[in-house]
């Protein structure tokens, strides 16, 4: 993590500090908030690698080097942190129907 502070290339995960241009038209505000909102629901060891893979488009290899893991502990963390992302969010689809 230290590595990512020196180089500034973490984006702010506040939903409320993003670009309005950011927003797809096929994504609505509220299907990122209850993203966000996912996220906030892991462990900090899985939310790290899920924003350094799809929020700054880090290969596994660079995840696994800056985090001084295995790479397949990297696989297995992301992986692990899919599953629970699509089962939380699964959950709020149905809640709100």
């Amino acid at each position: 993590m230290d590595e990512i502070r020196k180089n500034k290339r973490i984006l702010s995960t506040d939903p409320f500090e993003m670009p309005e241009n950011i927003v797809q038209e096929s994504i609505t505000r509220d299907e990122i908030m209850d993203l966000y909102q996912a996220l906030e629901g892991l462990n900090p060891d899985m939310k790290a690698i899920v924003i350094l893979r799809y929020f700054e488009d880090m290969k596994l290899q660079e995840i696994a080097s800056i985090l001084d893991l295995n790479i397949s502990t990297v696989k297995t963390r992301l992986y692990s942190a899919l599953e629970k992302l699509k089962l939380q969010l699964k959950s709020e689809v149905f809640n709100d129907e």
